[in-house]
């Protein structure tokens, strides 16, 4: 898989984005033809069974692995994201076992999330950061951290390894994956997991790793979505997280009808640029791998993304790679793997004989790991048995690049770790960076390129090793593939298949030897396959095929009938049919009949087709010869007695090549080679006629025999040097193996060394930052000790002075230099004799205390005392501080006699007066207030409450609990103190009723805001007198508008100076005779002293009424004469304010004085 580039809507993609493919289970290749729905993609992506689809509302969690240099990349990466982030991140690190580590101290200061330290089953929260602690690594189940001690069976703890492959057992495709600055491999195999299950991977690039060994492992796997420095990866990783596509795992709902003609235009593009046609592959797969290109890109539809192909054609290499499957590792599902050894290996060397190679196939390889791993099995059971057999291992994909990596069987530190360790040492050497396998090894496997699907299949093969490969397939290519493995075979030959893959309609081909783990063996021999040649490769495309239930049904229809006639076919070509090859008009082999396999081989390096190269024996110049006629002369060609050597027989054959034109077939011309066997003889060097010297002339003779006497001298030489060397040879392998044997000490010890070089590295980075950081602080203390007026002390447990502040120095009469001086000296300073009893006592307490200590000078000085506490919790002596609060003192002085005015001016205000905090709190009021508050309680009927409220009270809420139908004010005031707090006015004011069942009462409130609207000052003023002054003069005017009262006014003197009313009918006089008269001649005797005290008191202001009294004529009229009268008196006012004289009202009882009253 090649490196290319990736990048987001609307640039072209970048070079330092590396895209790969996704998610296959095992090592695979992408194959290029299929027979299930051409260019159909669905709707929506359906989770693979290896593939979680998570809810909605669960989130993604990064998974982010550093060592060596990782601290400050960590710093960059988290520095840029926001608390909103949508995340959880869980940190893995190499730590030092022996030191402590600081980092949830060192990265809290340099991100906005919550960092933590991941202890044994904390749950995983979105918006924080997970660090793992030392001497332990981290997995994660159901959303869980579990603690897992470390195996130190191997040498190197891969703990990124570990962490990153268990997130992607727990949360599926909402993995991400961050590899850091490390040395080493670790991470490069956790991040194959996060890719098998879908999320997404980021590397940072190696031009900003300090150590880059860690990012280039990771970039080498081609699995890197982006590579990137750690301060550009936050954008990027929430560009990806909030993409519909990522946060749904689905694609978006295409338009009908549209979707089959895009893909067409896709597949087709694509296939031009690489040469693979993806048209047939499992329609889900395509969706998902589609759907993830789109997200990756920042586009929304499969429009736009064929829009940006169009414009950017190397999107297409990625796509590419995205459909192809790499993912792969030793020994997978390891019982599998031992059963295979244990029942099936066994078997496979014990057959045939020894000279006979055992023939293994593993198609998509991938980058080697499954076929060496067979190798390895073979090389173990040959040394067990002591049985030797020549093997022969194809490994092929169709990835030049994945071919190119397995040739080269190097491999990181991570990429062995399933290695069993016996295995490991007798198969690998470990180099610079990882392993490599042995020559030996090595020798077994052959790989090249070679399409499953389109290439003619290798033949005579003990074991087919397809691992999770099929599971990509559609159904019908299953089928057809299955049964070209089952052709490969020889008979009685293994079938390897995933822990996930069934034999489907080929059931009957095989036998199960193990089904739980998927080991089946082929029943009979060569059996004919369904064709090879992909059916749309090099011609146009089929329409479409039809869908529905009726087409499904008759599609099955039609696959059974086929099925039937090709077993038919396949027995009449068993017993009848002589070997038969089909060539293309290039010569390549398109399929075979019969017993054709005998005379092919297959050579080591890249595989060919043509057929001149694949025969074996001596008949490839006849094959040549006849092809060769048949191109030129048509038609059929045939030659006989063709004399073919194989070991130690001779047989005769005979060749013939029919051609196949166009005419007769739909498609290119084809040609039928025909190979009969005639006869087969031994061939036995010994009968071959020896030559007779004697016959032959003298000097022939002679000149033969010194030829054979050379010859003899020749052969003794050699073999001498064949001895010398074969003993040279011993001497150096018993070297190599103690030199093999010392590197494998040195390259332990190595590892052992760089394990603790990393360790290293990471303590290092943590101190370099704490020593920055205690530089920092010790800056921090020297200049807060020199700018605070505060003076500060440390002592030491002996209460010792151990530091102490330059502005202490401006307090007390010490110095710099008084280190070690006793407290008793400074309590003499501070004339506090008591001091050291004080400090004393905090320390056993290892509570804080204070004091404050008047100075004879007038200062006044605050002692706090505080325990000094270690990190750790331990007491290890005391902090005193010395405050001088002198002016504070002072203000406090000041502030009490301000308070105590300002309480006076309140207290002497006639009016219920309250302070409210902006909330409504009540903060102060006046004497009256509580007065009023003693006298009253809250349950009046109809009134604003400030009666049984106090300080605390929220007077808001009580107006709230107040307000109703019948205290309809108390919503009123409500809105009115709000409304000045909140600046729509001024003040605010209104007169309301406050009753009680024995008394009427009427108050005003009046509302104004502090300043700055930090509260309220309200008061309630007591209008009741006013109201009751208000309505008697309602009712004074109401007497005087009456026609029937006699309203009069007096001057100081009591001389009546104006009159109303009917005078004439109560006094006989009319009203005109009545002025100038003296208002006591009006008076009867026995009410003259009583109306005359009335009359005084009027004349000061006081006024009085009603008064029942009575008056007679003035003519002399008898008391019992007289008529009863009610009488008013109020004071005379002028406007300019000075009282001069009496207003009177005299109401004659027959006018109905009481209903007026």
């Amino acid at each position: 898989m090649t490196e290319s580039e990736s990048e987001t809507n609307p640039q072209p993609p970048k070079a330092d984005m590396v895209e790969a493919p996704q998610d296959p289970p095992d090592g695979s290749e992408v194959p290029t033809e299929a027979s299930e729905s051409e260019g159909r993609v669905p709707a929506a992506v359906p989770p693979t069974g290896d593939q979680k689809c998570p809810q909605d509302d669960e989130f993604f969690v990064v998974g982010v692995g550093a060592s060596a240099g990782g601290l400050e990349a960590l710093g960059k990466f988290f520095e840029g994201m926001p608390p909103d982030c949508g995340m959880a991140f869980v940190v893995i690190q190499h730590l030092s076992p022996d030191h402590r580590s600081f980092m949830v101290e060192l990265l809290s200061r340099q991100t906005r999330l919550p960092v933590h330290r991941a202890e044994d089953g904390t749950r995983v929260e979105e918006g924080h950061i997970y660090l793992i602690p030392p001497r332990t690594n981290l997995k994660v189940h159901q959303g869980r951290l579990l603690h897992v001690p470390p195996d130190s069976s191997r040498g190197v703890n891969l703990a990124i390894d570990i962490f990153f492959r268990s997130l992607a057992e727990d949360v599926g495709g909402r993995a991400v994956g961050v590899v850091l600055s490390g040395t080493g491999s670790d991470g490069t195999m956790g991040i194959r997991a996060i890719k098998e299950v879908g999320g997404l991977v980021m590397v940072q690039s190696e031009g900003s790793a300090q150590f880059d060994g860690m990012p280039r492992s990771a970039i080498a796997t081609g699995l890197a979505d982006f590579v990137l420095p750690p301060e550009e990866m936050p954008e990027q990783l929430l560009r990806f997280v909030r993409h519909p596509f990522a946060a749904r795992q689905e694609l978006i709902q295409r338009e009908e009808g549209s979707t089959d003609v895009t893909m067409r235009r896709l597949f087709l593009r694509l296939r031009e640029r690489t040469g693979v046609d993806f048209s047939f592959y499992k329609a889900s797969t395509i969706d998902r791998r589609v759907a993830r290109r789109i997200s990756v890109n920042q586009l929304h539809s499969l429009k736009e993304y064929e829009s940006f192909v169009q414009r950017f054609p190397e999107e297409l290499d990625q796509l590419f790679n995205e459909f192809l499957i790499g993912v792969t590792n030793f020994f997978r599902d390891p019982e599998s793997w031992e059963t295979l050894a244990q029942e099936v290996v066994p078997g496979i060397l014990a057959r045939g004989s020894e000279k006979e190679a055992v023939r293994v196939w593993v198609p998509a390889c991938a980058t080697g790991e499954e076929a060496y791993s067979i190798a390895m099995l073979l090389a173990d059971a040959m040394r067990r048995t002591g049985r030797r057999r020549e093997v022969t291992i194809f490994g092929t994909d169709i990835s030049s690049t994945f071919i190119h990596t397995a040739s080269q069987g190097f491999y990181t530190e991570s990429e062995v770790t399933n290695i069993p360790v016996s295995k490991l040492n007798t198969y690998f050497t470990a180099t610079q960076g990882g392993y490599r396998v042995t020559r030996s090894l090595r020798e077994m496997v052959t790989f090249a390129q070679h399409n499953v699907l389109k290439d003619p299949p290798f033949t005579r093969i003990d074991l087919i090793s397809c691992r999770n490969a099929l599971i990509y397939f559609s159904q019908p290519l299953q089928s057809r593939v299955l049964a070209m493995f089952h052709y490969a075979l020889r008979k009685d030959g293994i079938l390897f298949l995933g822990s996930s893959e069934s034999l489907g309609e080929q059931t009957s081909r095989f036998s199960g030897i193990s089904l739980k783990h998927r080991i089946f063996q082929a029943r009979s021999g060569v059996t004919l396959p369904r064709t090879l040649a992909p059916p749309l490769q090099g011609g146009p495309r089929t329409p479409l095929p039809t869908t529905g239930p009726a087409a499904e049904s008759a599609a099955a229809d039609r696959s059974q009938a086929l099925h039937r006639l090709e077993t038919i076919y396949r027995e009449i070509i068993s017993d009848y049919s002589p070997a038969c090859i089909v060539v293309n008009h290039r010569n390549e082999v398109v399929h075979l009949f019969g017993g054709a396999t005998e005379y092919l081989r297959f050579r080591e390096g890249s595989v060919s087709n043509d057929l001149l190269r694949l025969t074996q024996h001596n008949i490839a110049p006849a094959l040549r010869t006849a092809l060769h006629r048949v191109d030129r002369e048509g038609g059929e060609f045939t030659l006989d007695n063709v004399r073919i050597r194989d070991g130690d027989m001779v047989r005769t054959v005979r060749i013939r090549i029919r051609d196949v034109g166009r005419e007769k077939i739909d498609g290119p011309a084809l040609r039928l080679v025909f190979i009969e066997e005639r006869e087969r003889e031994t061939h036995d060097p010994a009968s071959v006629e020896e030559y007779d010297p004697e016959e032959a002339s003298p000097a022939l003779a002679r000149r033969l025999a010194e030829t054979e006497q050379e010859l003899v001298y020749t052969k003794e030489s050699l073999q001498a040097t064949v001895e010398e060397l074969e003993t040279s040879n011993e001497e150096l392998q018993s070297s190599n193996e103690e030199l093999l044997a010392t590197n494998e000490e040195l390259q332990s010890t190595n590892e052992e060394l760089q394990s603790v070089n990393e360790e290293l590295q990471t303590v290092n980075s943590e101190s370099q930052y704490r020593i920055e950081e205690l530089n920092e602080l010790t800056n921090d203390i020297n200049n807060l000790f020199a700018s605070s007026s505060v003076g500060t002390l440390l002592l030491d447990q002996d209460l010792r002075i151990r530091k102490l502040s330059a502005s202490l120095e401006r307090l007390i009469p010490v110095k710099e230099g008084d280190v070690g001086v006793p407290i008793e000296l400074l309590a003499r300073h501070l004339h506090e004799p008591d001091l050291p009893d004080m400090a004393r006592s905090v320390l056993l307490r290892e509570e804080g205390g204070e004091v404050v200590s008047d100075q004879p000078d007038g200062r006044v000085f605050l002692l706090r005392m505080m325990p000094y506490r270690t990190e750790t919790g331990l007491i290890e002596g005391m902090v005193l501080t010395v405050i001088d609060i002198t002016e504070r003192r002072r203000a406090e002085e000041r502030e009490a006699r301000q308070s105590r005015l300002i309480r006076g001016v309140m207290d002497a205000i006639p009016a219920n007066v309250a302070v409210l905090d902006p909330e409504g709190v009540i903060i102060a009021v006046n004497q009256p207030w509580m007065d009023f508050a003693a006298r009253n309680s809250l349950d009046g009927v109809g009134s604003i409450p400030s009666g049984g409220v106090g300080v605390g009270t929220n007077y808001f809420g009580v107006c709230r609990e107040s307000d109703g139908e019948r205290s309809r004010e108390a919503g009123t005031c409500l809105s009115g103190f709000r409304s000045v707090l909140e600046g729509e006015r001024d003040s605010f004011s209104l007169e309301y009723p406050c009753h009680s069942p024995g008394e009427y009462r009427w108050f005003v409130v009046t509302a104004t805001s502090l300043p700055d609207r930090s509260g309220l000052v309200i008061a309630h003023f007591d209008v009741t007198t006013r109201r009751q002054a208000e309505a008697a003069l309602g009712s004074l005017l109401a007497l005087v508008r009456d026609p029937s009262s006699l309203v009069g006014t007096t001057d100081g003197e009591g001389r009546i100076t104006s009159m109303s009313g009917p005078t004439g009918d109560v006094l006989g006089v009319s009203p005109a005779g009545m002025v100038g008269m003296d208002y006591f001649d009006l008076i009867p005797p026995e009410r003259m002293n009583m109306e005359q005290e009335l009359l005084t008191l009027a004349g000061q202001g006081k006024g009085s009424g009603p008064i029942e009294t009575r008056r007679a004529r003035v003519n002399g009229s008898t008391p019992e004469s007289s008529t009863p009268c009610t009488l008013w008196l109020a004071p005379m006012i002028h406007p300019d304010g000075h009282r001069d004289g009496v207003i009177f009202v005299l109401v004659p009882e027959t006018t109905g004085t009481g209903e007026q009253d």
